[in-house]
């Protein structure tokens, strides 16, 4: 093969567009962050939560969600879709007639109020991707209070000073 026909080993983009492209795609790293870096954060008694990503830009955030045995998490909603994963253990909506068991994927639609209800005799572990405020409600869904990525952040914060909890894993996770 003449040298003229050889294909270029330059990461160059041919076509200049694609420099602004590739740079403001992703203007921060990606990272590995292991479930083990972050401690278990209580919500409400038998409630637990460890932050994989808090995103300030998008109010967005990963978890690993633990909820025990008998443990309600009250009614709420979300303003975008939420999408999960059980790990472990079970649970169900009680606005629903389905049960969520180990490698089930859940899916949240927007504004739709549930209240997520672990009738197992195990704690319930899943992954779950929020993005946008979370909307808590009366039973009969009036507006409480509502939760986003700044209250959390704020949250774990303070729960680790109170605490006496090494909150340095914030400086990793918070986008």
């Amino acid at each position: 093969m003449e040298k003229a026909n050889r294909p270029s080993k330059s990461t160059k983009p041919e076509w200049p567009f694609l420099r602004d492209v590739f740079t403001s795609w992703a203007p921060q790293a990606g990272y590995e962050f292991g479930a083990d870096e972050c401690p278990w954060i209580p919500n409400i008694p038998g409630i637990y939560n460890k932050f994989m990503v808090l995103d300030r830009h998008h109010n967005s955030f990963v978890n690993l969600f633990k909820i025990d045995p008998g443990t309600v998490l009250p009614p709420h909603y979300h303003t975008t879709p939420v999408f999960g994963y059980v790990i472990e253990g079970e649970f169900k909506y009680r606005e629903y007639d389905w049960v969520a068991r180990p490698g089930s994927t859940i899916y949240e639609p927007a504004g739709e109020v549930h209240t997520l209800v672990n009738e197992g005799t195990q704690p319930m572990t899943a992954v779950f991707h929020v993005t946008g405020p979370q909307v808590n409600t009366t039973a009969d869904g009036r507006f409480l209070s509502y939760l986003d990525v700044g209250n959390l952040i704020h949250y774990v914060r303070d729960y680790c000073e109170i605490h006496g909890v090494d909150d340095s894993f914030l400086a990793r996770i918070i986008r």
